[in-house]
């Protein structure tokens, strides 16, 4: 095994290493198309793949590029069949059109099986990926495409993010940094719109849901003072902030009035109470779910609790209505 050497990663835990720690590295080979030649590098320390494919796919590849590592993100295994597809394709088809028409063909049962064409595009894939010449080709492509998004931002003003491997092949590492910054601020500002924008149309959202409430919760009121019949329905109340959440129509008129509701009495009322009913002389009668074969009568206290909310109404009202008289 070569000996490692102290090299300086471009990004340390994902962000850039500003204050150029070093890493322990070791020299894997390079390869090269006669244009361009690229030295790939790997961590001296324990493996990077947990579940490698093959020996060759332990390790991630680094570039050594302007005093810096610079992480490909790929292993020898991966590098090669990336680099191998374009050549591969090109040798076997012509184009990516003949490549498609030809695995037409094969579902059509009118040429080579998709396995056959796939035994033969892997075979081609890996031996021309093995080429330093086409790793060398692939890098420099990959390179390219970082030098445009980095530039891209630096047209944009930072309305982009700015690539630090391309700021790298541009050897413009400081302006990346600062132009980072200002990305950085462009993406808060973003996201913060984004959030108000969220919660405001989740607030118009809780409005018409809430007024939807105000006139079941209305309706069920006048019900339960006049007379008639309250489904005990499943309701959606929206708290700014907080967001929705259901409840039924009747533990939450007992919660509205600050009725004292004895748990196994609310329980009850929202898993088996189906409706209330009220009849002349405030007689009351309620609907609700019981297993087949039960004789079960139902809750008795939940009377009570009826009744006191009607109280609780009615005062509500002749208070709401002194104060109209006074006014």
């Amino acid at each position: 095994m070569s000996e490692s050497k102290l090299m300086k990663p471009l990004f340390r835990g994902y962000r850039f290493n500003a204050k150029g720690t070093k890493m322990r590295a070791v020299f894997c080979h390079e390869v090269s198309n006669g244009k361009e030649a690229y030295s790939l590098w790997r961590s001296a320390g324990k493996p990077d793949v947990t579940y490698p494919h093959a020996e060759n796919d332990a390790y991630w590849l680094h570039i050594e590029l302007n005093g810096y590592l610079v992480p490909l993100g790929q292993s020898e295994y991966d590098l090669i069949h990336s680099s191998g597809k374009k050549p591969a394709y090109q040798k076997l088809y012509g184009s990516l059109k003949a490549r498609e028409e030809q695995r037409e063909q094969a579902l059509t049962g009118s040429g080579p099986t998709l396995h056959e064409l796939y035994s033969k595009e892997m075979d081609e894939i890996e031996r021309m990926g093995a080429k330093p010449e086409c790793q060398a080709d692939y890098i420099s492509t990959w390179l390219d495409e970082k030098v445009k998004q980095y530039q891209k931002a630096k047209a944009t003003g930072g309305e982009t993010a700015p690539d630090y491997i391309g700021a790298l092949v541009l050897q413009e590492l400081d302006q990346c940094v600062s132009l980072f910054a200002v990305y950085r601020d462009h993406y808060e500002r973003r996201r913060q719109e984004w959030i108000a924008a969220a919660q405001k149309e989740r607030d118009e959202r809780g409005m018409e849901v809430n007024r939807q409430l105000e006139n079941a919760v209305a309706d069920a009121e006048k019900k339960l003072i006049d007379g008639g019949m309250i489904d005990n329905v499943k309701i959606e109340v929206y708290q700014s902030g907080r967001g929705s959440r259901w409840t039924n129509l009747i533990s939450f008129l007992l919660d509205k009035y600050n009725i004292a509701v004895p748990i196994r009495t609310l329980g009850w009322i929202n898993n088996n109470l189906t409706r209330v009913t009220i009849m002349e002389a405030n007689k009351i009668r309620v609907s609700y779910l019981q297993a087949s074969g039960s004789r079960s009568k139902g809750s008795e206290k939940v009377f009570n609790c009826l009744y006191q909310l009607i109280d609780a109404i009615k005062q509500q009202q002749s208070s709401d209505a002194g104060i109209a008289t006074e006014v």
